[in-house]
């Protein structure tokens, strides 16, 4: 059962939802490395906050399967730098550009992204 704030009843909002939900969306990760960059005890509770913030609001769940490719040219698109999201994949800035533009010619999509 969640906690309800004393004074109005409702439940409080955990940021940490949105932020798992985002991860895995962004990022092609296990729900163990979701709840390791987010902060949550385990992958199974990180995925059960993912869950829960995008059925309250109405969001896609489970989120579609994606290709590590994809992941890192929509972060890229989205305006996350490369380094950032190399850091994110545990590899480096080439790699992570190589796997978005093999991505991005398989799909005829313009490279760079913008």
């Amino acid at each position: 059962m969640s906690e309800r704030c004393p004074y109005c009843q409702s439940p409080f909002v955990s940021g940490k939802g949105k932020e798992a939900y985002e991860f895995r969306k962004n990022y092609f990760l296990s729900w163990s490395e979701v709840a390791v960059s987010v902060g949550y005890a385990s992958g199974d509770i990180a995925r059960k906050a993912a869950k829960k913030y995008a059925q309250e609001r109405g969001m896609i769940y489970p989120l579609p399967r994606s290709t590590k490719g994809a992941c890192i040219y929509v972060s890229r698109k989205s305006g996350y730098t490369w380094s950032f999201i190399a850091r994110q994949y545990n590899q480096s800035i080439g790699e992570v550009q190589a796997q978005a533009q093999k991505w991005a010619k398989r799909k005829n999509i313009c490279w760079p992204p913008e």
